[in-house]
């Protein structure tokens, strides 16, 4: 896709981890507000409603132990000393009670608590007044106050004593249900909490996996068209073909900067090398070309030098042939080295062709003295000839022979010619290859 074409590997490596932060942080915020709540409920539970419902129950316990003393205070002498243990337990249980019940209305924190609270307290501070009355009624040890006082407490006292225990068992019962309600709350909070972590992270799977699989694709797609293109290029320069050029355009943009360097690298490697392929095909052509002037850095210096050191040379080995060709024999011909056949070869041509030569100047030497010999020879014969008539015919034999062997000289210094022509002019060719 464009949209990801034109983003680098580090972004979108960077913004698949952040997605992955993302869906950790939503879990990891989810969690926390499920412990939360669920730390809240048990808290409630636990540190509320169920020590609440001991003190409750506790108190209840304590003014039922009461009113028993209470009752057995009614059927009990004044005189006998287990009246005032009674007295002592009635006391127990009744400071017990309220402290007890003042513990549980520090937790009571809700409206309908504390309204029932209000209605406890009044209904025990109605009970504990005719309690306190039923005790001291007791106290008294004629039989008209022990019969008031088991009628206070069988009657008025009981029902204030009923009213005030319906309203302990009011909140039990609240405080209970409140209990339940926190239960049911920490149960649905952890139900929702799992199911949510769960989807949570089967969807974080399913995207990491949707993210892996597209950024290995795409990555994977970037570096392969990257690798095409040095294929390519490696294939061309196997095959010869240094003309071939990798396609920027088809590369990741991040990565066109590879291809664009290793086009100008081909450009700077190639370039010295078709201008030097181009040199050696001019001098295989017999085309002497101009000295290299241009520069060139490292190894393609060298070359450059190698070059001009070739075309010196054959420069050189023209000037010679030309000399050669022009008559001189008498040049200088030096091998460049113990290999060198070619200069060895026109060195030896040359020796031969002077060789040659100085023959034929010999022959024509001796052409030119036995010329002289036969015109002196001729002056004498004609002074001599009545004297030497005997012997014409024998100088004319003579002369005829001459005559010949002139010819026959003629006919060598002709070839000899023919011998030197040739010899230049495969020196000349010579050179030029």
């Amino acid at each position: 896709m464009k949209i990801t074409s034109d983003v680098r590997i580090g972004t979108k490596l960077i913004l698949g981890f952040f997605s992955m932060i993302v869906f950790m942080v939503v879990i990891g915020g989810f969690s926390y507000w499920g412990i939360t709540r669920l730390s809240k409920n048990i808290n409630d539970i636990f540190i509320v409603r169920l020590p609440s419902i001991d003190y409750l129950v506790e108190a209840d316990r304590d003014l039922q132990q009461l009113l028993v003393a209470e009752r057995s205070l009614i059927f009990t002498s004044p005189e006998h000393d287990s009246f005032k243990a009674l007295l002592g337990d009635y006391a127990e249980n009744l400071s017990q009670s309220d402290g007890r019940f003042q513990k549980f209305k520090d937790l009571a924190a809700t409206p309908e608590e504390k309204a029932v609270v209000e209605k406890y307290e009044n209904s025990r501070a109605e009970w504990e007044k005719l309690s306190a009355e039923v005790v001291a009624l007791r106290k008294d040890a004629s039989t008209k106050s022990s019969s008031l006082a088991a009628e206070l407490s069988m009657g008025e006292a009981s029902e204030k004593f009923e009213e005030m225990r319906e309203q302990l068992n009011v909140l039990q019962e609240m405080n209970l249900e409140i209990a339940e309600k926190e239960y049911s709350q920490a149960e649905t909070t952890l139900k929702k909490s799992l199911s949510f972590v769960l989807a949570a992270i089967l969807v974080g799977l399913a995207v990491a996996f949707g993210l892996s699989v597209f950024l290995s694709r795409n990555i994977s797609g970037i570096l392969r068209s990257l690798l095409n293109e040095m294929s390519r290029l490696v294939e061309g320069a196997l095959a010869g073909k240094l003309d071939v050029r990798g396609d920027p355009e088809k590369v990741n943009f991040e990565f066109r900067g590879i291809v664009k360097g290793v086009n100008d690298t081909l450009d700077a490697v190639i370039g010295p090398l078709n201008m030097a392929a181009g040199y050696v095909d001019n001098i295989s052509k017999g085309i002497i070309p101009e000295k290299i002037t241009e520069e060139y850095a490292g190894e393609f210096n060298t070359i450059k030098n190698n070059l001009n050191a070739l075309i010196q040379a054959m420069n050189d080995l023209t000037e010679t042939t030309e000399k050669i060709a022009q008559g001189d024999l008498t040049v200088k011909i030096m091998p460049r080295c113990d290999s060198d056949k070619l200069m060895i070869s026109i060195q030896k041509m040359t020796s031969d062709l002077a060789e040659v030569v100085r023959d034929v100047i010999l022959a024509s030497d001796n052409v030119a003295a036995g010329s002289e010999q036969m015109s002196s020879a001729a002056e004498e014969m004609s002074q001599g000839a009545s004297e030497q008539a005997s012997a014409a015919e024998e100088a004319s034999s003579s002369m005829e022979q001459m005559a010949s062997n002139i010819r026959q000289n003629a006919d060598n210094a002709q070839q000899t010619e023919k011998i030197a022509v040739k010899s230049a002019d495969d020196a000349i060719e010579g050179g030029k290859a």
